[in-house]
């Protein structure tokens, strides 16, 4: 299985490349945005042209705010899952410069076991500990 992610720079992009396994149906979900909150954070995801299984890139956003002043450090991260329903945890993406404002990625991500479902992870830390979070499909 070949996984990977590079950063393109800022912005509202984010482009998935996908392989298929598994006999499942492809069908095109319409262009769409997740929306995502939990406590001190707000998070997007915007995709064009997914395709269930796809073998072809998608593009997509993710974008950060944190919108509490606590003291803590908002973070996001992709969350696909497989036709298996296990889900892939991709790294988090964190935000530092305070509450008020935020941050966009551009990347992309293939993995070769497919994708079958594309969501977000918004969440809370205080250094390394994992204050709140929330999971978006």
């Amino acid at each position: 299985m070949r996984r990977s992610m590079a950063a393109l720079g800022t912005g509202l992009a984010f482009a998935l490349a996908f392989s298929a396994s598994g006999p499942a149906q492809a069908s095109t979900k319409p262009d769409g945005l997740i929306e995502c909150y939990t406590d001190g954070a707000y998070g997007s995801l915007f995709w064009d042209g997914f395709k269930v299984g796809t073998t072809g890139e998608v593009n997509i956003s993710l974008g950060l705010s944190d919108i509490a002043s606590d003291g803590h450090h908002p973070q996001i991260r992709l969350v696909t899952e497989y036709y298996s329903g296990d889900k892939h945890y991709w790294p988090w993406r964190a935000y530092y410069d305070g509450s008020g404002s935020g941050y966009t990625w551009h990347t992309y991500a293939k993995d070769s076991d497919g994708m079958y479902e594309i969501g977000v992870q918004v969440a809370n830390f205080e250094g390394n500990r994992l204050l709140n979070s929330k999971t978006c499909w």
